[in-house]
């Protein structure tokens, strides 16, 4: 399971910027023989975008 945030703006009515972040609450990869593998993964995103 994954939580996830993010924003974006309007700097004009063609210029959009964005940023996303997010990440893991639960362990994704876990070890089969009961070892101590704990991982868990974040993301951060950022977006330009120019609109013609």
């Amino acid at each position: 399971m994954d939580l996830g945030v993010g924003a974006g703006f309007d700097v004009t009515d063609n210029f959009t910027i964005q940023a996303r972040y997010s990440f893991e609450l639960t362990d994704r990869y876990s070890d089969p023989a009961g070892g101590v593998l704990n991982i868990k993964g974040s993301a951060l995103q950022v977006g330009v975008a120019f609109m013609f």
